[in-house]
This record gives C-alpha cells, structure tokens and sequence, in this order.
C-alpha cells in the first residue's frame, strides 16, 4: 500500500467505523442504566497495521479491538459471600416476627399468660365462695378460653412449620432451576466465544444468576478454561464441565410431633450441608427453632395439666347443699399444648368442680365411702396457690416465671436477628456500592463519551469530505 487518496480515504473510512462503535456502546449503556446485572461496556481501539514506504513508516488509521465489560472479580465474590449471611438473616428476621405475632405476648386480650392469670384468680375468688354456681360457671369459661388459647398457639406454630416446609421447598426448586439456567447459559457462552463473538450480556445473565443462588445458600464456582462455569452448593456438584449434572430434593421428616425437612441430593442422596443463605435461615427456623418452642410450651401446658389434675383428685364435687365424687375426677383432658382441653366430667356439669378435699372412711359392711365437707375449700385453694408454687427448673420457677423465660428469650432473640439483618445489609449495600461504581453505568461519563465519539465520527467525516473533494479536483484538472 503507497500514499494515495484511496489510503487517506480508508483512515476516515475506519475512523468513522470505529467512532460509531463508540458511539453504539455509549448508548448501550445509557439505554441499560436500570436494568439489573447490567455491567458497563468499555470499546478500546487499537492503530491498523502500518506500512513502509521509503520515505517512512504510515499509520493506516483504528481498528476496533475489543467491546469488553467492566467487572471485578474479587468484589463479586465479597458481595456474594456478603449476600449468604443477609439471606439467612432476613428469614430468620421474618420469622422471628411472625412468632411475636403467634405468642402476642403481652396482650391485655388474648395472650396465654393473660388468660392464665384471669384462670387463677378466678380459682381464687371460687375458693372464696365454692357452693357458688355462678363462680363454678366463670371457672369453667375461663379454663374453656385457657386451653383454647394454648391450642391455639400451638396450632398457629404448625401452621408457620408447614408454612416454612414449604418456602423450603421453593428455595430447593430455585436452586435446581438457577443451576439448570446457568448449564444453559453456558453453552450459549462457549458457542459463542468460541467464534469470537461477544458474550458480554450472556456473562452478565449468569453473574445474576450467582448473585441470587448466593442468597439461598452458600455456592461455589468456578470458571474453567472454556468459560463455562462449575457450581456446588452444600457439598452436592450441580454443574460440573458446564454441564447441569444433578439436583436437590426436600423431603418431610417426622421428628417427636414436629415435621423436619430435609434436604438431600437428588441423584445422590448426600446430605446437603450449608452453613447460611435463605435456605439455612429457613432450615433452623423449621428444623430447630419453632420445635424448641413447641417444647417449650407443651412442658408449660404438660406441668399446668398434670400440677392441677393431681390436686383435683384429691377433691370432691358439688351437688345441691351435698358434696358428690364426679365419674372422672381431672380438671383438664389432653397431654400437651395440640390436645389439652376440659375432662368430659366438667364439660357435663360444672357442680365436678372440686372444691372441697376427699375424705375417705369405712362403714359397718368394711365399703370405702367417700365424702367431703360441704363448703370445705382446701383443694381450690391448693390449686390456686399454683400460680406461686415453685415447679419448673428443679423447684426453683412458678408458672410466671418460666413463661415469662420463654416470651423473654423470644424477644432477645428476635432482637439479635433484627439486629443481625440490618448490620448484614450495610455491609452487603457497602459491596454492592463498591461494584455499582466499578459496573455500573454513569450517564455524566456515558454522556461524556457520547460528545467524544460525536465528535470524532464528524472529525472522521470531514475526512471523507476533503478526500472527495481532492478526487474532485483531479478529476477536474
């Protein structure tokens, strides 16, 4: 090639090309500046090969080298890892607040704690006056809205447990879908690179992809050599050689009453192991913390049937002016939180109340007689001096103070996940600020860009301009 119209004219011809790259990216990322995962574009030139003459070396014009992405490694690593431990700790944020709700704890209305002191002062005023029907009335009603309330907690606790079973399940879906999404995105990216197209959008499709993966559960990743990218999650290989090699399944496990789940390879069978994420949060709340609280409460509603039945053995009912051994002599019916309820002998009438202690004497035939004292009110006193009684904890707790110790450690823990969620979440948003402003789009230097390659590409018209003007003047001559 000499020094001719016809090179100065293919300078202009690849200035223009090369500007309107420019130009191109510059609007890309402008028109991408909300869409989400969206990594910012970068055009870089290069000088055309050039050519020897004797009278010197000449520059042929610009070539478009690259159109590459603008990402960093390291942070996307730091913000994945960030990510795990906010995931696991909104969960447990939110559930924490739902089990708030369920306990309602301190409620004037509706509380356990509420309808447990209204029973025992109610217990009071019917050793006061135990011959009276209307207080035996009340005693009931009272024990009646007691045990439905317990019930009711419980059963609002297995609802959330059946509730989360089930986001447990989601999750597991997600994570087989991400993975599947991420063995089909890379085929699409090795095809493509391979014939040296770009793959910029679909890199940036797959590091979405790993953000959101990187919520539920901790992930491990790894790019090979072909730009296809491996991922494990919970000691289980999902996508290995680029290729979607297994899945997770969840199944219900019943454990003492409650349903678990767990989590397991589905190809494998290999337990799945993660020590944070959305699922983990989810995984502790099902698997360990509403069956503590379920504990909790059945031992508290185990100890308040077992502490009343016992002494209401002891005591007789009331029938008119006499005193009468009723067909069951339990207060409560049921075992734990799920069943407790009123013995069929109260529900039938409240004169099987026992109020007055059993006395029992032999007649003249050798017969076992049983009898009270009417007005005698040694055993509703006994049972309402309950409340005071030290039971729980070796003796060393009353009633109060053991479920004060549950509403008590619910509170300090929902506090520390609250806590723990909105400490995660500064530093994820610190991360995700340092990769926006590595990544992300700014309109003032894209708009910038945008003046230059403007610029240039009429720069480079004006070449084409005055070359076509020189041809005109040969042309004329």
């Amino acid at each position: 090639m000499g020094i001719g119209l016809g090179s100065i004219f293919d300078i202009g011809r690849k200035a223009l090309k090369a500007n309107l790259g420019g130009l191109n990216v510059a609007g890309n990322n402008i028109a991408n500046v909300n869409t989400e995962g969206y990594s910012r574009e970068v055009i870089t030139f290069k000088p055309s090969i050039p050519f020897k003459t004797p009278h010197g070396i000449f520059g042929t014009g610009v070539d478009i080298e690259s159109v590459r992405r603008v990402r960093d490694d390291i942070v996307d690593m730091q913000v994945r890892t960030h990510n795990t431990p906010l995931g696991e700790f909104e969960e447990k944020e939110k559930i924490y607040k739902q089990l708030e709700n369920i306990f309602n704890e301190p409620s004037a209305e509706y509380g356990i704690r509420e309808q447990f002191e209204r029973f025992f002062d109610t217990f009071h005023e019917f050793a006061n006056d135990p011959e009276s029907g209307s207080i035996r009335t009340v005693l009931r009603q009272q024990a009646q809205v007691l045990t439905e309330t317990i019930k009711r907690v419980d059963q609002q606790l297995v609802t959330l447990s059946n509730n989360i079973g089930f986001e447990v399940s989601q999750k597991v879906d997600e994570i087989n879908n991400i993975a599947k999404r991420i063995a089909e995105l890379n085929v699409k990216i090795v095809s493509s690179e391979n014939i040296g197209s770009s793959a910029n959008q679909l890199r940036d499709q797959r590091d979405l992809e790993l953000d959101r993966l990187s919520e539920i559960t901790n992930v491990y990743y790894k790019e090979d050599s072909r730009g296809a990218m491996n991922v494990s999650v919970g000691g289980n290989s999902l996508v290995c050689n680029g290729e979607m090699v297994s899945s997770l399944k969840c199944i219900d496990v019943s454990d003492g009453g409650n349903l678990l789940s767990k989590v397991t390879g589905a190809e494998s069978g290999l337990e799945f192991v993660t020590n944070s994420g959305r699922l983990k949060g989810l995984l502790d709340c099902r698997n360990e913390i509403i069956p503590e609280y379920r504990e909790r409460l059945n031992l508290f509603t185990k100890t308040l049937i077992s502490q009343v039945n016992n002494l209401h053995r002891n005591g007789v009912g009331l029938k008119g002016s006499q005193v009468e051994v009723p067909h069951d002599n339990d207060f409560f019916a049921g075992t734990d939180a799920s069943d407790i309820g009123l013995s069929d002998a109260i529900k039938s009438s409240v004169n099987n109340i026992a109020a007055a202690e059993r006395i029992e004497t032999v007649d003249e035939s050798g017969q076992t007689v049983i009898t009270g004292t009417p007005g005698d009110n040694k055993i509703a006193l006994q049972i309402a001096n309950l409340r005071g009684t030290l039971i729980f904890e070796s003796n060393t707790e009353t009633f109060d103070d053991y479920f004060s110790k549950i509403i008590g450690a619910l509170g300090v823990e929902a506090r520390d996940a609250k806590d723990n969620f909105a400490r995660q979440k500064m530093v994820v948003t610190q991360f995700k600020n340092l990769r926006d402003s590595t990544s992300g789009v700014s309109l003032d230097e894209e708009l910038t860009y945008l003046i230059r390659y403007q610029r240039g590409y009429q720069a480079a018209a004006r070449i084409i301009s005055t070359v076509d003007e020189m041809f005109l003047t040969l042309i004329n001559m």
